[in-house]
């Protein structure tokens, strides 16, 4: 493969940018034609670059691959393969990803071995990271099949590439390992205790927290890599803390978000509208109005400005301007839904009002009602995740809970209180929850769904004895046990240690009809 010098590089750099430029609304199957079919001495450089931001495109985004079947990837493929087919063979990268399009395993394992042979050097001398093993390998080749991870393991450990067989090994076992999302979440809190520096592992637990809809813990781990991510584009990152801040209601961090997101990618599917939403559930009417029809002018992706166009209409209602929202449906510019077009027509000041549950662009949490009553029949929970979610619920609608006002620990730069990891210097640790009172002193919860757990009381004496050791700085930690049907020893040793507290659940049923 041709080497450039970085003064080459550079020129050549300009006359690729220059080529794009004069295209500025790339159809990468138009512009491959344009790049395959120069008559210039360093095509191959110029037909790498444009292979590059093909490829990417191709592959980003998304964590596994499975069918596509729409019709830009399938294009999309064909330009990398058919550029690819026009490069010396020693493009080992290239022919790497060519093989592996094309389900050749034999080559593509042969290939593998001529890359690392040729590309060593490079990998030392540049402190082989988190970056380069995305952008050779993660990126590309994610989910390949059964023991590619651990055969792109052997050649890192074959050629003594630092760092290498850890990245492997880890995703080897992400993909092929753990069956389950609870067993993957567990393998990155265990990874990432023990390499706090990585971004990569925080960037994959951060999606699997959103996907759960555990959104306190999902904002920790994105606030953490926001601007640093190294699989995803900034803006995803942005765009998915906008999202859970959306969720949990704290809306200028939402908006703040949203902002970053469209700065990064004007372009970025919803990021405008959601943008516009997050200002309209601030009452910044006017400015939610400028960015709703800038969405509709900008004629973004066809559902985008549907939403945005009935927000619109949303606003109208919201200040007033009848005129201006019959005016705005009467355009036809963009369908409303039948629920707005009748609100407007029988329109009354004092029916309306901003209702975020009824928003069909992104929806919203529900507020959670808790009815107790005291004729109890006496069950258990059948799991602890369902205590713990009745628990942080809770906690996070602000309700005092064990006869305390609590809430659960959240730090900028750090994880957020629910199911906190720490490593207590020996082992990897998690805390069902992480409390604070009023006066930052710590409460850690932990829960049990029956007495069946004798050493409940040594497990969270010792958390308490850690946390009064290395975290307290001067405050003071307490633990709270929270079970069914706790054992008389349990109660004995309690009572014997004034720090912890020991609290029953009870489930209650009433017959209403």
């Amino acid at each position: 493969m041709k080497i450039y010098s970085e003064e080459k590089t550079r020129k050549l750099d300009e006359e690729y940018q220059k080529i794009k430029d004069e295209n500025p609304d790339i159809i990468w199957v138009d512009f491959a034609k344009k790049i395959n079919s120069m008559n210039h001495p360093d095509r191959n450089f110029f037909q790498r670059k444009m292979l590059n931001e093909v490829l990417h495109q191709y592959c980003a985004g998304y964590y596994i691959y499975a069918e596509k079947d729409s019709q830009i990837y399938s294009e999309m493929k064909s330009v990398i393969l058919n550029t690819i087919k026009l490069l010396p063979k020693d493009y080992y990268f290239w022919w790497n990803v060519y093989y592996f399009f094309t389900c050749d395993r034999k080559n593509f394992e042969k290939n593998l071995d001529e890359y690392f042979a040729t590309s060593k050097n490079f990998f030392d001398e540049n402190e082989f990271n988190e970056g380069m093993f995305v952008e050779d390998f993660l990126d590309v080749y994610k989910n390949a099949y059964s023991g590619f991870w651990k055969k792109i393991s052997n050649l890192f450990k074959k050629y003594n590439v630092v760092n290498g067989e850890e990245f492997c090994n880890l995703f080897e076992d992400f993909y092929y390992n753990c069956k389950t999302n609870p067993e993957k979440e567990n393998l990155l809190v265990n990874y990432i205790q023990d390499n706090p520096e990585t971004i990569l592992a925080k960037e994959f637990l951060g999606y699997i927290y959103e996907d759960k809809k555990l959104w306190y813990n999902a904002i920790s781990i994105f606030e953490q890599i926001a601007g640093k991510s190294v699989f995803h584009y900034f803006a995803d990152i942005y765009f998915s803390l906008a999202w859970c801040y959306g969720k949990v209601r704290e809306h200028p961090a939402e908006e703040e978000n949203y902002r970053k997101c469209l700065k990064e990618n004007p372009s970025y599917d919803f990021a405008l509208n959601n943008l516009g939403w997050s200002l309209y559930k601030q009452k910044k009417f006017a400015d939610a109005e400028k960015i709703f029809l800038q969405c509709l002018n900008e004629e973004r992706d066809e559902e985008e400005q549907k939403f945005s166009a009935n927000n619109l209409v949303r606003i109208y209602l919201q200040t007033g301007e009848i005129e201006k929202a019959k005016k705005f449906i009467e355009s036809k510019k963009c369908k409303i839904d039948k629920l707005w077009i009748k609100r407007v027509n029988n329109y009354s000041a004092k029916n309306i009002s901003i209702d975020e549950t009824d928003f069909d662009g992104e929806g919203s949490s529900e507020n959670k009602k808790f009815i107790v009553n005291n004729e109890v029949k006496r069950e258990q929970f059948t799991s602890e995740k369902i205590l713990e979610d009745e628990i942080v619920a809770r906690l996070e609608s602000g309700k005092e809970i064990f006869g305390l006002n609590l809430k659960i620990y959240r730090r900028k730069g750090d994880n957020y209180g629910r199911q906190y990891p720490f490593h207590d210097g020996k082992n990897n640790r998690r805390l069902d929850i992480l409390c604070v009172d009023e006066q930052d002193n710590f409460y850690i919860i932990e829960l049990k769904k029956d007495s069946g757990y004798d050493d409940a009381y040594k497990q969270i004496k010792n958390y308490v004895d850690y946390f009064e050791k290395n975290r307290a700085k001067g405050k003071k930690v307490f633990g709270i046990l929270c079970l069914n049907s706790p054992t008389e020893k349990l109660l004995q040793d309690v009572r014997k240690d004034k720090r912890i507290r020991l609290f029953e659940y009870k489930i209650s049923y009433s017959e209403i009809i």
